[in-house]
């Protein structure tokens, strides 16, 4: 049995006692149609549902708290809460209900302290197993993280799968604060062994009206986040010095970004091997020829009024929806064959059919074969690095492990769903330890 709540639960489950994990010449109290059985003192029934537990006599609980003769738990060293003094006078005691983990709901009679140097008052606090001024645990709250773990849900909804869990009515107040990740906006995942291959991308997310921008660093040979960081603002500076600062120089071997111009230098000066992103490489070259042909289908459209003043507007539409159709089917065809590319064994393969690319591309459409020479092939090799013998099987060409991850801890649909940066944040970080569980479930299942 670890800690002082598992140690309250085990006893409360064998015999409605609260528990000791020594006890002195004491013995076992029950209790008594819910009174207190030590000064039997009417005064002290319990009116509400809760089960007044006392402890056994001279109990000690752990390290920092003992049961004194009357039933009352004392702190072994007591001190003053505000200003650490030792100089303190014992006072009487207060009834204090707490929690358990599966919602079983206890009262314990806590001591109250008088402190001579600051005047203040204070009592005997649980602090490593229940924040300040919270009746539940910091266990039972883990249970709120985990709703939040796997994927959107809302308050509401968190509140009231506490209700079917646990019979208890928990406040919204308290379940926003068992949710709010505290500190700084920046992640560091110290846990994992880096592997030297990563994968970079930033998102936006649009909250209270202004742009906040989520920069993440994957590893992609462990497949977790090593690092994360929210910004009002994004830059060279800025991106480079998340990435400087997130993976120690030693560390450092390939990188895979998208195709924004700027990720070539910062990857140059922090000495990374650079490998730009098949996907978005493929995704850049469709969204670029479906831009192409939208325009040369209005002209044609335009022309076929001027020609064919005949023609109503719906069968131009019909016209021209089955042209474009038929055009786009062909660009289609010839950006797959060109995609095979990623798909050789070896880089000397790989480079054979670039060559082969070179000869064929005058057979190609010529919106396809205009974009290739000018944004493909001056520059191909950023493209083959993964082929290359010594980042072989570690490196890869597309980003999609890190896609993957972004598209679990921030799905379009949840976008613009956050009020707060400390709420998005903290939304951003239980999904990314949800994300790291599962990761640690499969290597063992």
């Amino acid at each position: 049995i670890n800690g002082l709540e598992d140690i309250l639960l085990y006893m409360y489950n064998q015999n409605k006692c609260l528990p000791f994990l020594y006890l002195e010449d004491g013995q076992y109290i029950f209790i008594g149609n819910y009174k207190d059985p030590v000064r039997h003192d009417e005064t002290c029934e319990i009116e509400d549902n809760s089960f007044q537990i006392i402890l056994p006599i001279e109990s000690i609980l752990d390290k920092n708290y003992f049961v004194n003769s009357k039933g009352v738990i004392e702190y072994r060293k007591p001190h003053c809460t505000k200003c650490n003094s030792r100089k303190i006078i014992k006072k009487d005691s207060n009834f204090k209900e707490l929690f358990l983990e599966p919602g079983v709901p206890i009262k314990v009679k806590v001591k109250r302290y008088y402190c001579k140097k600051c005047k203040k008052k204070f009592q005997v606090e649980f602090e490593k197993y229940y924040d300040k001024f919270s009746n539940f645990s910091n266990s039972f709250k883990d249970n709120i993280i985990k709703c939040r773990q796997h994927g959107w849900m809302s308050l509401r909804n968190i509140k009231r799968q506490i209700k079917d869990w646990f019979n208890l009515d928990f406040s919204h107040e308290s379940i926003r604060k068992a949710l709010i990740v505290e500190g700084e906006f920046y992640y560091f995942n110290e846990y994992v062994k880096l592997s030297e291959y990563y994968g970079y991308d930033e998102q936006c997310e649009k909250v209270s009206g202004n742009w906040i921008y989520y920069l993440v660093l994957f590893d992609l040979v462990n497949n977790v986040p090593v690092a994360s960081m929210l910004s009002d603002e994004l830059n060279m500076n800025i991106i480079k010095n998340f990435i400087d600062v997130s993976i120690p120089y030693k560390d450092r071997t390939a990188i895979v970004t998208d195709l924004k111009p700027e990720y070539d230098d910062i990857m140059k000066e922090l000495k990374f091997v650079h490998q730009h992103c098949t996907f978005h490489l493929e995704k850049n070259i469709k969204n670029n020829m479906k831009r192409k042909i939208n325009k040369d289908m209005q002209y044609r459209r335009f022309e076929l009024k001027n020609t064919h003043p005949e023609y109503s507007d719906y069968q131009l539409d019909e016209i021209i929806k089955e042209e474009k159709k038929e055009v786009k089917d062909e660009i289609w065809e010839y950006i797959a064959e060109f995609m095979t590319l990623f798909k050789q064994d070896n880089l000397d393969d790989a480079i054979e059919y670039v060559n082969f690319l070179k000869e064929e591309i005058k057979y190609y459409p010529q919106h396809l074969a205009e974009y290739l020479k000018d944004n493909f092939f001056p520059e191909y090799r950023k493209y083959l690095r993964f082929l290359e013998e010594d980042y072989k099987e570690k490196l890869e060409c597309t980003n999609n492990k890190l896609e993957n991850f972004n598209g679990n801890t921030m799905p379009k649909f949840e976008k613009k769903t956050y009020r707060t940066r400390r709420g998005l944040w903290s939304a951003l970080m239980h999904k990314n330890d949800g994300w790291i569980i599962r990761r640690n479930e499969d290597l063992t299942s």
